[in-house]
This record gives C-alpha cells, sequence and structure tokens, in this order.
C-alpha cells in the first residue's frame, strides 16, 4: 500500500477471536478520518496478496446492511446505481443527472459581487493623518 502512518495515528489494534493455530482478524482504530479515507482507497492494491480492509460496524448495523443486501441486488439488476453506507441504501449520481444540474442554476451559491465601473478612491483618514503629523512637526 505504501502509506507513511505515524504512531500518534494509530489509537489499537487488538486481534479478535481466540488463539488457535489459525489466523486471526485484527481491528485496528486510526484517529484521523483522512488516514482512513486514504487506507479504503488504496485498498486495492491488497486484492491478491490475502490482506484485506473492511469497516467494522456494530451488530445492530450488520444486522440492518443483511437485511438491506436482498434489496440493494434488486436495485442493482434493475438499472440503478445504489451504494449501501453504513445502514442506508444511497442511490449515486449518474452522469445523466450530473449534466442536467450543472446547466440549471443553482440557488444556494453566492453571486460574485459587482463592482461599480467608476469607483473614486479616497483616503480621508490617512490625508488626515499626514495633516496632523505635518502640523506637529512645525
Amino acid at each position: 500500500m505504501k502509506i507513511s502512518c505515524q504512531k500518534w495515528e494509530v489509537e489499537t489494534v487488538t486481534r479478535i477471536g481466540k488463539k488457535f493455530n489459525k489466523t486471526r482478524p485484527v481491528v485496528v482504530t486510526i484517529s484521523t478520518k483522512s488516514r482512513k479515507i486514504e487506507l479504503f482507497r488504496k485498498k486495492k492494491t491488497l486484492e491478491n496478496s490475502g490482506i484485506y480492509i473492511k469497516e467494522d460496524y456494530p451488530p445492530n448495523v450488520l444486522q440492518k446492511r443483511k437485511e438491506l443486501q436482498d434489496v440493494l441486488k434488486q436495485e442493482l439488476n434493475s438499472g440503478k446505481r445504489v451504494a449501501l453506507h453504513y445502514d442506508k441504501i444511497v442511490t449515486l449520481r449518474t452522469l445523466a443527472t450530473m449534466d442536467l444540474t450543472a446547466n440549471t442554476e443553482n440557488k444556494n451559491k453566492r453571486f460574485m459581487s459587482k463592482s461599480p465601473e467608476h469607483v473614486e478612491v479616497t483616503n480621508t483618514s490617512k490625508e488626515k493623518r499626514t495633516k496632523q503629523a505635518l502640523r506637529r512637526k512645525n
């Protein structure tokens, strides 16, 4: 994966299950969200190495995800772009919907401020200070 990780970024490392002669999964807790995202983005480099990375969910979320797997497969087979995020099925935006939203005017964005064409710049406060300084010297 070639990701440099500092000691302070890893909070805990624990093995799950009882100690036998077989390999056990390891739960790693990382302190920064950015490092976690980086690890999940580069997990494809571990495909043929026998090592895999998965997110650890609480038992109630795992149960909900199992229930949603059938619904997710039906949605995918019908041609929709959907994904399972945490314990919800989320519809992903397609290129066609992105183009439609790009053409419509977004009301939430700020408008660029328009400056007047002729603006007189006056430094009255600066001029007053220089006049006062000149008076004090004389």
